[in-house]
């Protein structure tokens, strides 16, 4: 028997800790709510205080996630059997938390050396600017910081992949030029091998 991979000791070890946390509201929670005047809120505000808090409760999870590797956590999250945080203990529950904790693994765990792929989608209300200021650059800034290796599926060298429809730089090219800029000029210091598609520092 491997222990490394046997769930019903880590199940056990961790139950009585897990039934101390349960308690009593997570920090995290607490400390956002606490702040939250207690009334009767319409939809849309409502609905704003949910994404603020769903938000909050990201950074949070990208602040322990992404400190480790994704094989790390994936290893970890199958040696422990999942459960929730509160009492509703349905399989139903437990498969969508199983879920939730392999999205933030995916999403925020770290892939140094790794290959990286940008597929986060915007809000469609967002402008150009709004995009590359929220999702291109970001994450560009994250990959660098992890040393990813960047693959994409367009060639730099050719000239219509740096125009978009409109007549106006692309995407595409921005992000070219943000990796191979040098990092004494505010770029990434990466370099680009168009035999493999590949950016790398």
């Amino acid at each position: 028997m491997n222990l490394d991979y046997y769930q019903r000791p880590f199940y056990l070890i961790s139950k009585p800790v897990v039934s101390e946390i349960i308690k009593q509201p997570h920090s995290k929670r607490k400390s956002f709510w606490s702040l939250v005047p207690e009334k009767k809120y319409n939809y849309l505000e409502a609905k704003q205080l949910i994404e603020s808090y769903y938000s909050s409760i990201l950074r949070e999870v990208k602040k322990i996630v992404s400190t480790k590797s994704k094989m790390y956590w994936l290893h970890l999250s199958r040696r422990i059997l999942t459960s929730t945080s509160g009492k509703d203990k349905s399989p139903i529950t437990i498969g969508v938390t199983r879920k939730i904790i392999d999205g933030a693994i995916e999403k925020f765990g770290k892939n140094t050396g790794g290959i990286n792929a940008l597929s986060e989608t915007p809000d469609p209300n967002w402008n150009d600017q709004q995009i590359w200021d929220n999702i291109n650059e970001p994450w560009l800034r994250d990959a660098a910081n992890r040393n990813d290796v960047i693959r994409v599926v367009s060639d730099p060298n050719n000239p219509i992949n740096l125009i978009n429809d409109k007549g106006q730089i692309s995407f595409f090219a921005r992000e070219h030029n943000l990796l191979t800029t040098p990092v004494s000029q505010g770029g990434l210091g990466y370099t680009y091998n168009p035999l493999t598609y590949t950016y790398t520092k």
